[in-house]
């Protein structure tokens, strides 16, 4: 539920704004505008100057709006209001489509100006700041030092700590160099230095490490570096920080990274684990495995085999099962058929007496693997349970369900169409509905309306008799499908619950059960949105809703560094915000404390 479906959303938008320049070149009369276009047939010279067209928030019409007007063989593009309402019919860099942080992520710094033109008058300081540091955090992402530049312009007190963190992420010193200089208010911590090395950016390291306020690191910067092999990275965090990793070594070794494994070997690192062989066997790394082996200084449990086996890593399989004694265990097979291995289950079935479970055939029908499931079918006794085709079902795996019901008895359960009902599998949704007699419940309506899938809810409406309960409009509210709450709405009399409003993912859906539904909600309503980072949420239902919060919104608001949540909400229900359980609590976190340490000095 997360506020961050913005690529989704942008997507969304960019297909709406196709869909009416199409209609644009479609329609008949838009067309002839375009045809009769000054260049053809000019138009004489106003008798006097005329004002520039703007729409209602002031700005300038767009350009293709006033050229189709005046092009028009009617007098049109006189008529202001017409301009207008053309003007807004064609634009999309509004706020109903566009968000600051949205326009950020984009890279469109054009579109920003236009944003902060179309802003209410009255919009609460801090919901700004936090817009601003979210925008800050993509342009740093980006690059984008001018956009920066504006952020700055238009929020200048605001935090900025998700841009420097990004910035270091990148490897955009520049940006670093920017921030550093011009934001006062950049609470320092270790995440900067951690998020360059996992990126590995020695040269953000370096620069990080040689200013005056930087926090250091913490393990993570080695652990990361380590898993992803890189050798630079780890080398430079040896030499520079004086703490070591205890989990280093075991890292390198998961990652099969052999030559960042062997230097942490030579610098005294351990590991700090007595199965190491087992973590090496994830990356199927022959090399680094037989290394271990030759050191003789860790051991080996029949999870090597397993999880070689899950991974598909048949030469390193053969290995273990010429040099380990311990074998394997039945998972092998099971996970090795789950992740369509299976070069790796017939080689188990001939050189391993564990065999498998139901388990085998179960998985690799939920993950569609209809090669394994038809030789586990031939070459196996176990066999299956209902499982496989209801979860092969859920998965939308069409083709491996139409082969269990014609070669296996086991059949399914309503699980089936509930679940690929959830899924907006609606063509798995119809075979069943023809072919099999189990049918569904509740939970396959209240599951497509959770998931968005109007055609399914529709169909199951129109076709079965099971309907939905209140679960659905409630996950539809949650999931933020605000199309499906609408016809929910019109065509269902089961309604929603308070769950409805308390999970609401998004504004318009808030604002839409208030208007429209009656059941309101609890405490948990402004709760969640702290929780999801979902302001302008919390900020309607504090203006319109009187139920208030509990302490639990500070927690979720500190927990997920969303600190001008946490501001907001020592403002208007201070009650609910205990400033030193916060500060105990949180004192290793440089970005809380910071905006703790403003709570306090503005009381």
């Amino acid at each position: 539920m997360g506020s961050v479906a913005s690529r989704s959303h942008v997507r969304h938008s960019h297909s709406r704004r196709q869909q009416h320049e199409a209609s644009i070149r479609e329609t008949p009369t838009i067309a002839a505008m375009l045809d009769a276009a000054p260049s053809l047939r000019p138009l004489p010279p106003p008798q006097q100057q005329q004002p520039p067209l703007v729409n209602a928030a002031g700005l300038p019409v767009l350009t293709s709006a006033a050229v189709v007007c005046r092009g028009v063989r009617a007098p049109v593009g006189g008529l202001a209001h017409v301009v207008q309402r053309v003007s807004d019919f064609l634009d999309y860099g509004l706020p109903r489509y566009w968000s600051l942080p949205r326009a950020c992520e984009r890279d469109l710094l054009s579109l920003l100006s236009r944003l902060q033109a179309l802003e209410p008058p009255g919009v609460e300081p801090l919901f700004r700041a936090a817009q601003c540091s979210k925008g800050l955090g993509f342009a740093a992402a980006n690059g984008n030092l001018a956009m920066v530049r504006w952020l700055h312009a238009y929020c200048p007190d605001g935090y900025a700590h998700k841009g420097m963190e990004q910035a270091a992420a990148a490897g955009h010193v520049h940006v670093l160099e920017w921030l550093a200089a011009h934001r006062a208010n950049v609470p320092w911590s270790s995440r900067f230095m951690d998020a360059a090395a996992a990126s590995g950016h020695v040269h953000v390291l370096a620069w990080l490490h040689a200013h005056p306020q930087n926090a250091g690191c913490t393990d993570a910067a080695m652990d990361s570096a380590a898993l992803n092999g890189d050798l630079a990275v780890v080398e430079w965090l040896d030499a520079h920080c004086a703490e070591r990793s205890n989990q280093a070594f075991r890292y390198a070794i998961h990652g099969g990274q052999l030559p960042v494994a062997q230097f942490l070997y030579a610098r005294g690192y351990r590991l700090d684990v007595p199965d190491g062989t087992d973590y090496a066997a994830y990356s199927g790394n022959l090399a680094c495995i037989q290394w271990l082996h030759e050191l003789a200084i860790t051991t080996a449990t029949t999870s090597a085999m397993d999880r070689a086996a899950s991974g598909g890593h048949l030469h390193t399989l053969q290995w273990f099962h010429a040099h380990v004694r311990e074998g394997c265990t039945t998972a092998a097979m099971d996970t090795a058929a789950m992740n369509g291995h299976l070069h790796v289950v017939q080689w188990l079935h001939e050189h391993a007496t564990e065999g498998c479970t139901t388990d085998a055939m179960d998985f690799a029908a939920a993950h569609g693997h209809l090669a394994v499931l038809q030789w586990l079918h031939d070459n196996r006794r176990e066999g299956c349970t209902a499982a496989a085709m209801d979860d092969a079902a859920g998965k939308g795996h069409l083709d491996v369900v139409r082969w269990l019901h014609a070669h296996r008895r086991e059949g399914c359960t309503t699980e089936a169409m509930d679940t690929a009902a959830g899924g907006g599998h609606l063509h798995v949704v119809q075979w069943l509905h023809e072919h099999r007699t189990e049918g569904a419940t509740a939970a396959a309506m209240d599951n497509a309306a959770r998931g968005g899938f109007l055609d399914v809810v529709q169909w199951l409406h129109a076709t079965r008799s099971e309907g939905c309960t209140t679960d659905a409009m409630d996950g539809a509210a949650d999931s933020g499908h605000l199309h499906v709450l609408e016809w929910l709405h019109a065509h269902r009399t089961e309604g929603c619950s308070v769950g409805a409003l308390n999970s609401a993912s998004s504004l318009a859906i808030a604002r839409w059960l208030h208007e429209h539904r009656s059941e309101g909600c609890t405490t948990d309503a402004m709760d969640n949105a702290a929780f999801y980072g979902h302001f302008d949420v919390l900020l309607f239902l504090h203006a319109h809703r009187d139920e208030g919060c509990t302490d639990q919104a500070a927690e979720y608001a500190a927990n997920h560094r969303d600190l001008e949540i946490l501001q907001w909400l020592h403002a208007h229900y201070p009650e609910k915000v205990d400033v030193r359980r916060l500060r105990a609590r949180f004192r290793d976190c440089p970005y809380v404390s910071a905006a703790l340490e403003r709570m306090a000095a503005a009381t």
